[in-house]
């Protein structure tokens, strides 16, 4: 840069109008420049229209690189308040000229006599930011035709935002090309992840079509039949359109209603059972579908998966055991019509009543009964007990139990002695995990004595007449068929007018949940309170209470025997 003086001179005016400053450092250089500019416009008249007419920016500077002109689009890329000011040195003009590389370029084309292109050249002088530029360095002869050149023109056209939108285009395929990767190897990990499933897999766009499925599905559709399905790209839906698919009342399932088009509008569907059937054939194959909607980051629903599992011959199965378990309810259900006692003999000198209420579940035969049969002159055997299990082996075992004790009873009744036998036989026949809890005992209707065994079973009961006080009737030995050998002893109570005996099941004082149960103390207290009504009040009102414990139906079989003397 050209020294201007050893002294600075500050000269600022201020002019009311328009409130612009001015700043001259240099006057002499200023003059200078300004006579120049004055002479130029004079000797090249055209070269100001120009500058103020072409579309790009022109910056006008003598060889010291100072000011002469600027043309209008040249201005535009500054603030509007800036003053293009003749003489005022490139460094203040463009603040980081000479770092930035301005200054060189300039230098260069005065100095070679020729012009320097740039392209894309970035400048960070401005406050706004970088910015891009195309342009040229001109060296220009403005006071002699022959002499050296004397002026630079920067005749520049920024591109600052095609540079930006370029950038940000590369910027976006790098990242386009980034996430086509990361899909591709999603894509792989999902595919061998359905791949190593067991379970037959099939993934479904949001138009139904099949996107992938694993080797286990091939199977599986090979193996019912449909060979060439799925296939990826070109087949919708969970089986071939010919197939009709129907639940279990053979309805035919609307495409609509199908699980993948459920998961399709966001439902998770588990354990839909259908059932297809070939239009030209008789076969007919049950299907289990279990399918969940496939969403993207963004929440969206772009697709569903579906595992499909053939539950053909489970269902055959299933179909067989239900035909047996039928089977074999029926013989259960006439075996117990035979234990459950419906006639039984009257008692001399004595009432009783009876009640049998099945549990919950009235398809599955229970093992309680009771029993009523004469064995002397003066004497009936009086049973309550109850076989461990259900259906048809408990009914076999109940009805074995009531029969071979009846048998021994009459050979010889002395409780102890009957069940010791009744113990033996059922331990040679009985598999490990049954056992039955059985109270027995002879009641003499001469001497009005009950004399008894308890096998395991829930203690009997026995109010006396008058004050009503409740008593238990003790267990005297374990239950039966536990083990071979067991011995049992017996008890007598003798009962007055009005005294009363009950027998039951587990199934009574079980009634209800946790802690909160009928129990045998309730039990005990509704007999003091209510042991003087009729028989058959009371035996129903024992039976409701229980139910009531149970929220209205017995989760068990309950079986109930109340003994008044007269």
């Amino acid at each position: 840069m050209m020294d201007i003086g050893k002294t600075r001179a500050r000269q600022q005016a201020l002019r009311a109008e328009d409130k612009v400053g001015l700043e001259v450092e240099g006057l002499d250089a200023v003059v200078e420049s300004l006579t120049r500019l004055s002479d130029i416009k004079q000797r090249h008249p055209a070269l100001e229209l120009l500058m103020h007419n072409v579309p790009f920016g022109v910056l006008l500077l003598d060889a010291d690189l100072r000011l002469l002109g600027a043309n209008r689009a040249y201005k535009e890329f500054f603030d509007p308040s800036s003053e293009f000011s003749a003489g005022t040195p490139i460094a203040e003009l463009l603040p980081n000229a000479d770092c930035c590389g301005i200054v060189p370029i300039l230098r260069r084309a005065l100095d070679k006599g020729r012009a320097v292109r740039v392209k894309n050249f970035r400048y960070d002088g401005f406050a706004r930011g970088v910015t891009y530029w195309n342009g040229s360095a001109i060296p220009v002869r403005l006071l002699s035709e022959d002499g050296p050149h004397d002026a630079v023109a920067m005749v520049v056209l920024e591109v600052t935002d095609e540079i930006l939108a370029r950038e940000q285009l590369a910027n976006f395929a790098v990242l386009a090309e980034r996430r086509a990767a990361e899909t591709e190897i999603e894509r792989a990990r999902l595919n061998a992840v359905i791949e190593a499933v067991p379970v037959p897999l099939l993934v479904f766009d949001d138009c139904r079509t099949v996107t992938a499925f694993n080797s286990a599905a091939k199977r599986l559709y090979e193996s019912a039949g449909y060979p060439g399905w799925p296939g990826v790209k070109r087949t919708s839906g969970l089986l071939p359109p010919t197939v009709r698919l129907c639940d279990s009342t053979n309805r035919q399932i609307p495409a609509d209603e199908m699980p993948v088009a459920r998961s399709l509008r966001g439902e998770i569907c588990k354990n839909v059972v259908m059932h297809a059937s070939l239009e030209d054939s008789a076969g007919k194959l049950t299907i289990r579908v279990d399918s969940a909607p496939l969403v993207d980051a963004n929440g969206r629903i772009t697709g569903a998966v579906a595992a499909v599992s053939d539950i053909t011959a489970q269902v055959r199965a299933q179909e067989q055991i239900e035909e047996n378990y039928q089977r074999e309810h029926a013989i259960a259900v006439k075996l117990q019509e035979t234990f459950l006692a419906f006639d039984l003999p009257s008692i001399e000198g004595f009432e009783y009543e009876q009640a049998y209420h099945p549990a919950r579940n009235a398809s599955m035969v229970g093992g309680d009964f009771c029993d009523i049969f004469r064995v002397g002159q003066d004497e009936f055997a009086v049973v309550m007990a109850d076989v461990a299990g259900k259906g048809l082996k408990s009914a076999v075992y109940t009805a074995m139990t009531k029969y071979i004790l009846r048998a021994y009873a009459l050979e010889q009744s002395e409780p102890r002695r009957a069940l010791a036998r009744l113990n033996d036989a059922l331990s040679a026949c009985m598999p490990p995990e049954m056992f039955v809890t059985l109270a027995y005992g002879i009641l003499n209707t001469r001497t009005r004595v009950f004399t008894y065994a308890n096998a395991g079973h829930e203690h009997p009961l026995l109010r006396r007449a008058g004050e009503g006080d409740v008593c238990m009737l003790g267990v005297t030995g374990r239950a039966l068929a536990l083990m071979e050998g067991s011995a049992y002893t017996t008890q007598s109570v003798e009962l007055g007018k009005g005294d009363l005996i009950v027998l039951y099941t587990d199934g009574v004082t079980d009634a209800g949940s946790g802690a909160d149960r009928l129990g045998q103390d309730r039990l005990m207290d509704l007999l003091r309170e209510h042991g003087d009504a009729p028989l058959v009040d009371l035996v129903n009102m024992v039976v409701r209470s229980a139910q009531e414990f149970a929220g209205g139906v017995l989760a068990d079989d309950a079986a109930l025997l109340a003994i008044r003397a007269l």
